[in-house]
């Protein structure tokens, strides 16, 4: 994966140097998918944490996800409408990934990616945090199997994993997650999503920074309506900031 430079955050040097100080942006999760593939998975389970970018197998009534790297973007061309939970189709079933955190005593996070929605379709972004440690060897971190209608499942992640699941668009515990819990809201056209986020405002018990979460789970999932076109994700970043950023900081990625 190439390193994504200053100015593809919209950080440049002319608008930002005024102080002369450098801050350190510690990186959590990066890909711009010039590379790389997507595993399928019944389910994310503890042992896929790390491992990169996982997505359902088909079996039963679970459609495997459409969801796959080429052409230097993650895309799903897959039109199939999904009517619920359980129905899921290879169009609305998930791509996700479970990563660890880091420690660290700041409490702002960024995250920005690039998104390009086929007409007629809605894209959401899920971003959570897991408190806790894993207990149960195999445990499930995330249900992705049957996710439709731009949910993403985590109705049994507490029990299996001993890990418990925050969104972090406003802090509510993780369930069945669509537009009212995902980090991004609704995307449709096309264009760059960023959202900053304060760790400490989110009113979660126990946790006051980033370095309070042990794993954060990305995900995208598409709320299908049988148009034919491709979805696609680019340039993901998310990276914890110092806290505040000052004025005519100039963000360096580590």
């Amino acid at each position: 994966m190439k390193k994504i430079s200053i100015n593809q955050l919209g950080l440049t040097a002319s608008a930002l140097v005024f102080a002369g100080f450098h801050a350190q942006a510690v990186v959590l999760l990066q890909d711009d998918f010039s590379s790389g593939s997507v595993a399928t998975t019944h389910r994310a389970y503890e042992a896929r944490i790390d491992t990169g970018w996982i997505k359902a197998v088909g079996y039963s009534d679970v459609a495997e996800s459409a969801w796959g790297i080429g052409n230097g973007v993650v895309s799903n061309a897959s039109s199939v409408a999904a009517s619920g939970y359980k129905l899921s189709t290879a169009a609305e079933s998930p791509l996700t990934q479970v990563f660890s955190g880091k420690a660290n005593s700041d409490t702002h996070l960024r995250l920005k990616l690039d998104y390009s929605v086929s007409a007629g379709d809605t894209l959401y972004v899920h971003l959570w945090g897991y408190t806790g440690v894993v207990v149960t060897a195999g445990g499930f971190v995330s249900n992705m199997e049957g996710g439709a209608n731009g949910n993403v499942i985590n109705d049994e992640s507490a029990s299996e994993s001993g890990l418990k699941p925050f969104n972090l668009k406003d802090g509510a515990a993780s369930g069945f997650g669509g537009a009212s819990t995902a980090i991004s809201g609704a995307l449709t056209g096309s264009g760059t999503f960023e959202k900053a986020i304060n760790i400490s405002e989110l009113g979660i018990a126990g946790v006051q920074d980033t370095g309070d979460f042990t794993y954060f789970l990305i995900a995208f999932a598409k709320d299908e309506d049988g148009t034919p076109g491709s979805t696609s994700v680019d340039n993901v970043l998310l990276f914890i900031t110092p806290d505040p950023i000052p004025r005519g900081t100039v963000m360096m990625l580590r």
